[in-house]
């Protein structure tokens, strides 16, 4: 018998390349990816990526929102619009004199007898009432709360807002008590707040490399097809049911970055000429004026469009939409498995919320037919009971117990993502190459197959650390911490023990896995 071996070919590309340096740069190989593999994907992405010490985590979805904004922070203005001189004028203002006066706190009732929120707030134009809610505060609130609670000193008191005020001030001061956040923080306002639409507007002209998304309409094509035959192997479903919900499949709409008309220049220009106040004289008056003009009115004409630089999903009834922020670093200028691993699994994971707990309060109507309604609640049960098994320390030391019930929409839509996605790179590797097996090798990481490359790839998302107190408040949403959401979504899926060859029971190959769709009768 004649044995023939054959080496698999190192992939070069640029988008390989790429896609190789992320993945070096988060694996950490000390650790076995059937014992821990979260730590294994992401254990040097989370050691070289300390929080940042205003935040209670720290992850990739924020580091790849700080580079969006870097993007379009350092877009020129006059080479868009050399006419428009006026706006120009305005952001220079913003760089000159960036004034500004932000207040956080949580829970203002704790706070009243110490300072009067409510009256400062009509003092701009703005009425709140006791159940208000402003923002989300950090540690450093609570504890000057405390403080205050156990009768600081008024002398205190008064030295630390007197500190509060001038660091929210320091931006109008002079250059040497201004830190590097100036350009940033007034530049954000700017582009997101007062201008989102010029922004998305200038962000996809100018910066987007496929801005008609061709390769990533595939995908979502080939992710729908992958979903329908995952759905029509399930044994468990009465015919009926079956028929409603891949009618359903068929009625979704998933959009890809903007979903409104390309504005000309004239129009734009017509747009904020209208709306925005020119004749200020600071930066700290235009946006006082501006928030004054929008407080107690609905949201304005434009603002939705903020969204489409989020670097995040949204799912609707029978729609799905994934911004143009998100679409911006998942191009196809990565390799296969990374594309498929990153916006196929979010494609998958936005379109399994049609079917989750909520698809008969989401204007289906009846969906279930017979017994299916009682076995689709057993089998959502399971991976409940997953993630109430799942506890962490917050900083006092007190042990904090995932809420199953609260996150079961989102991990169920992992569980049916991770599936869906690695179905639909496994026959658009076939197309391509032939076979749905090992195509190519990535430069430095050869010892990992495609199908671990994928995997890896899924993970690499979800990078990320948290502070105690942080854990255990994401521990509490419907967002669960990223490393329960992977490791649990691993375990139950049979695709990822094969690609990496876990043993029976090993930590990340459970016995019992959780699943909904796909989940033969027993």
């Amino acid at each position: 018998m004649l044995l023939v071996l054959w080496k698999l070919e190192v992939c070069t590309t640029r988008g390989c390349t790429r896609t190789a340096a992320l993945l070096i740069n988060s694996i950490s190989k000390t650790t076995d990816p059937c014992d821990d593999f979260y730590e294994h994907a992401c254990g040097r992405w989370i050691r070289e990526h300390p929080i940042p010490p205003d935040l209670d985590h720290y992850d990739r979805y924020i580091e790849l929102d700080d580079a969006l904004k870097h993007q379009y922070m350092t877009l020129d203005v006059g080479t868009m619009w050399n006419n428009w001189l006026h706006i120009q004028e305005e952001i220079q203002k913003c760089f000159a004199n960036p004034t500004t006066v932000t207040i956080q706190a949580e829970g203002l009732k704790r706070w009243e007898r110490h300072f009067d929120f409510a009256a400062y707030f009509a003092a701009i134009g703005v009425q709140i009432g006791p159940n208000t809610t402003i923002s989300v505060a950090q540690e450093a609130f609570d504890k000057f709360a405390q403080l205050l609670d156990d009768g600081a000193k008024s002398e205190f008191a008064g030295e630390a807002l007197v500190y509060m005020i001038f660091l929210e001030n320091q931006h109008g001061m002079r250059r040497r008590y201004v830190t590097e956040d100036t350009i940033r923080e007034c530049h954000q306002f700017v582009t997101e707040e007062a201008m989102p639409l010029w922004t998305v507007s200038f962000y996809r002209r100018h910066i987007l490399q496929n801005p008609d998304f061709d390769n990533e309409k595939a995908i979502v094509e080939n992710m729908r097809a992958a979903f329908k035959e995952t759905l029509n192997e399930d044994d468990w479903l009465e015919p009926a049911t079956k028929e409603k919900i891949l009618s359903m499949l068929e009625k979704l709409d998933l959009y890809l970055g903007a979903f409104y008309e390309a504005y000309s220049e004239e129009k734009l220009m017509a747009h904020y000429n209208k709306r925005l106040p020119m004749d200020a004289t600071n930066f700290f008056d235009w946006k006082s004026r501006f928030y004054q003009d929008v407080a107690g009115k609905e949201l304005l004409s434009d603002s939705r469009y903020k969204l489409q630089l989020d670097v995040d999903a949204y799912s609707r009834k029978l729609y799905a939409w994934i911004p143009l922020g998100y679409l911006g670093f998942h191009s196809d200028d990565y390799a296969l498995e990374y594309q498929y691993a990153q916006l196929g699994f979010t494609i998958g994971h936005e379109m399994t919320h049609t079917f989750d707990t909520n698809i008969e309060w989401k204007g289906n109507g009846t969906v279930f037919a017979g017994n299916d309604r009682a076995e689709f609640d057993e089998k959502t049960h399971c991976i409940v009971e997953q993630f109430k098994n799942i506890t962490h320390a917050d900083e006092s030391g007190e042990t904090v117990t995932e809420a199953g019930e609260t996150s079961i929409p989102e991990t169920m839509s992992d569980n049916m993502a991770v599936r869906t996605s690695f179905r639909a790179f496994r026959k658009e590797l076939n197309r391509r190459y032939g076979r749905e097996g090992d195509a190519f090798r990535l430069p430095g990481l050869e010892q990992y197959t495609t199908d671990q490359l994928f995997f890896l790839s899924l993970a690499n998302t979800f990078c990320g650390s948290y502070t105690p107190a942080g854990l255990a408040e994401a521990a509490q949403q419907i967002h669960p911490p990223h490393k329960s959401r992977i490791s649990t979504a691993m375990k139950n899926s049979a695709e990822f023990a094969n690609a990496f060859k876990c043993k029976k029971n090993a930590p990340m190959n459970p016995e019992k896995k959780c699943r909904v769709w796909r989940y033969k009768k027993h």
